[in-house]
């Protein structure tokens, strides 16, 4: 599991497993009691999966080209003190 904190850590995250051959199965909260960050890694090397929880609040989903765009987390905190 890997925790990224800004859109250039997951970017850093994406190319090296892409490098790797390593399947990504994206988390954004939850138990996974259903067993959803257990998939089969099938032809990749293993799965690794990438917490958004430290990404900090959704601002655009864009299903079309599959895109989010997040606030990152440290400006949620920063804006909730004032």
């Amino acid at each position: 599991m890997v925790l990224p904190g800004d859109h250039r850590q997951v970017r850093a995250v994406l190319s090296l497993c892409g490098r790797d051959s390593l399947a990504v199965v994206p988390f954004g909260g939850g138990t996974s009691v259903v067993g959803a960050l257990l998939p089969c890694a099938c032809e990749h090397a293993a799965v690794v999966a990438l917490d958004m929880g430290r990404m900090g609040e959704v601002l655009e989903l864009d299903s079309e080209s599959r895109t989010v765009r997040y606030r990152r987390a440290r400006e949620l905190r920063r804006s909730s003190a004032i």
